[in-house]
């Protein structure tokens, strides 16, 4: 799918196979081009889920990360929805590997897995590897 929202930006997204492709193109003339990959997790405040990103290789790409609270729920109180969303940019071409992890003080926690190929134009891509059930993880005893 790609809209275009004026006469320098285009915006392109591609899903296949649990591949997503998020990206903003602007002129070529224009030296400030930015390429992202986003993901979104949904939450709650009071025991909803917290999400925190390791990137194995930080040289290679870059992530912001924000919380937007519903219309209806701007502020925060006890049981409030909100989405995290979490915006990779690539600083140089490579590969390398993204971790998120879902805890929650009521939940079984989890770690989400993906392959992040960052080609020579900076586009950053996606893979979703596995996701593994932290309880399922044994500690080896010392």
């Amino acid at each position: 799918m790609t809209k275009k929202f004026s006469n320098d930006t285009i915006i392109i997204m591609t899903l296949l196979r649990g591949i997503a492709v998020f990206g903003i193109k602007r002129k070529k003339n224009d030296e400030q081009t930015t390429k992202t990959a986003d993901l979104s997790f949904h939450s709650f405040d009071g025991g909803g889920p917290k999400y925190s990103v390791i990137i194995a290789d930080e040289s290679l790409l870059n992530f912001e990360q924000s919380k937007h609270y519903a219309a209806a729920s701007r502020t925060k109180t006890g049981g409030s929805p909100y989405t995290v969303n979490i915006n990779f940019a690539g600083l140089r071409a490579g590969t390398t590997t993204v971790i998120i992890e879902q805890r929650s003080p009521v939940t079984k926690g989890r770690d989400l897995i993906y392959k992040a190929d960052i080609n020579d134009l900076l586009e950053v891509k996606l893979t979703k590897l596995e996701t593994k059930d932290i309880s399922k993880v044994k500690t080896p005893k010392s």
